[in-house]
């Protein structure tokens, strides 16, 4: 072979190869966003919420359904909690959600709101995140196994949670409950969030 002619083979071999003509690496799909525990959720807005106040306690939280995420014993798509600085004297609401919401016109991630007056109140009392030692899915087991007959009777009923330290409960507590909001549920059960014992039904 000529070496004009050898000359021409390297250089279509080449151009093959520097215009895809070589092997890429497959791209992996992104991973779909997935619903978080409720002690997952809260720990990444205490992060922000210690950026504001390090002397940041939580006062009450509460989960969200958004239909992009769908959740599940336990998790959920988004949560919203409020924390107090009793320092500043101010309390400030943050959102976590695992992917945007338009339903609810939530974006992805943590989220603070303006800071508000905090106002102390034996109703509800802020904790140390500390105590928070329960998990939300923890505490769907304990709801659920005291709760199967209800279960039984109402298959399919959405399930919401709230996190709060009021009157009722000594410790700070999960309150599970079923139907379509907290307001409007007809019953529920309470889960102290530092043991995980059972503590009571409501309706």
């Amino acid at each position: 072979m000529r070496k004009t002619e050898i000359g021409i083979t390297m250089l279509a071999a080449l151009c093959l190869w520097g215009c895809g003509g070589g092997s890429e690496a497959p791209k992996k799909a992104a991973k779909p966003p997935e619903a978080v525990s409720g002690q997952t959720a809260a720990f990444r807005m205490y992060g922000m919420a210690r950026q504001w106040a390090q002397d940041a306690q939580l006062l009450r939280m509460e989960n969200f359904h958004i239909d992009e995420v769908k959740g599940e014993a336990g998790t959920a798509g988004a949560w919203r909690a409020v924390f107090v600085s009793p320092q500043l004297g101010r309390q400030r609401e943050f959102s976590y959600a695992a992917a945007e919401s338009k339903g609810i016109n939530l974006k992805a991630g943590v989220f603070a709101q303006t800071p508000a007056d905090y106002v102390a109140s034996p109703q509800l009392r802020p904790v140390p995140m500390a105590a928070l030692k329960i998990d939300s899915t923890k505490a769907y087991e304990v709801a659920a196994k005291e709760s199967a007959e209800y279960m039984k009777q109402h298959p399919g009923a959405p399930v919401q949670f709230e996190l709060s330290c009021t009157e009722r409960t000594p410790n700070v507590s999960w309150r599970v409950v079923w139907g379509p909001s907290i307001g409007r549920s007809d019953y529920s059960v309470y889960v102290d969030a530092s043991t995980g014992i059972y503590m009571g039904r409501s309706r």
